[in-house]
């Protein structure tokens, strides 16, 4: 069974984010989503940034406090995928998402077909 809380929108959407005030160098990167749901996302850019530390990220205007929650190098001039998870409730992206119950469970893989085949001439004793 899944972990995830929600079904993922794959949907490259254009992002701002920063480390904030906090930060030695708080200038705005440029960044693309992959995939979202309303509570987080799975975003591409170039950047730093560590499991667990709290940036902000604004889309059309509206801004919001999220925390990286996972972190993937991809080896080419910093470039990284990052997960990452609204502080907040949930973050309005600006596009319809799936509804927490229209989240598909994983269903097991159905039962091998039993086949009845003819016994073999070795089995026959032939």
């Amino acid at each position: 069974m899944s972990r995830r809380r929600e079904k993922r929108t794959s949907v490259a959407m254009p992002l701002l984010m920063d480390a904030g005030a906090t930060a030695a160098n708080p200038v705005p990167k440029n960044a693309v989503t992959l995939d979202v749901t309303s509570r987080g996302a799975r975003v591409q850019l170039q950047s730093d940034w560590a499991v667990g530390e709290l940036i902000w990220v604004e889309r059309h205007g509206k801004r919001a406090q999220f925390r990286v929650v996972w972190v993937e190098n991809q080896g080419i001039a910093k470039q990284q995928q990052i997960g990452i998870e609204c502080v907040e409730t949930e973050f309005d992206w600006g596009i319809p998402l799936p509804k927490e119950d229209d989240v598909l469970e994983e269903t097991p893989p159905a039962a091998a077909a039993t086949i009845s085949l003819p016994p073999s001439r070795l089995e026959r004793g032939s």
